[in-house]
């Protein structure tokens, strides 16, 4: 699984099509793209998101759009079991760089009850991808979110922790196939 640090850009849901990272980027196969910018959602993928028309919106955003084309045909499931893996691994960083409790609730986190970040995951003909955001600034953002800087998290450890949870969960992925491929089934 590659992991690219892309140049700063706007999340707007675009990116979460897929092969965006082949055609945006030239980075072809399993993929995380790790970038910052702005969030301002346009193609929403949740229906009851859509429905309830509900602005995503942030003016500093860490953002991780990762994309597996491993398993055919792709799995709505185990794209959103891979989402929750890598919310999970996210956390475990960030409280191991900060004194403060991170709640987990399904694919968000949050902080003093104020929801952190935003997720989505999908499936394409192709592929499986998720989208993983995390408030890095709390300019721009919603009443009932917050963000990294409400627990003294700079940019640069923003970037840190990004880097240590992209390459944990790529070890992780890489782990459970040589799991699977070590197994004897009956």
């Amino acid at each position: 699984m590659e992991i690219v640090f892309a140049e700063e850009m706007e999340y707007n849901g675009e990116q979460i099509k897929p092969n965006w990272a082949y055609e945006a980027l030239g980075v072809k196969g399993d993929s995380i793209v790790i970038f910052v910018g702005r969030m301002n959602v346009k193609h929403v993928v949740d229906i009851e998101d859509k429905i309830k028309g509900e602005k995503i919106v942030g003016d500093r955003v860490l953002h991780f759009v990762a994309e597996h084309f491993d398993v055919q045909p792709p799995s709505l499931l185990l794209a959103y079991t891979r989402q929750r893996l890598f919310v999970t691994i996210f956390k475990d960083v960030l409280e191991r760089r900060v004194d403060v409790y991170i709640e987990r609730r399904g694919d968000d986190l949050y902080l003093n009850d104020k929801k952190l970040s935003v997720s989505i995951a999908t499936v394409s003909a192709v592929s499986m991808k998720f989208h993983f955001g995390i408030n890095i600034k709390s300019s721009g953002i919603p009443d009932f979110a917050t963000s990294l800087e409400e627990a003294n998290i700079s940019e640069e450890e923003a970037l840190e922790i990004a880097k240590e949870a992209a390459d944990t969960y790529a070890k992780e992925i890489k782990k459970i196939w040589d799991d699977v491929k070590k197994t004897r089934t009956f």
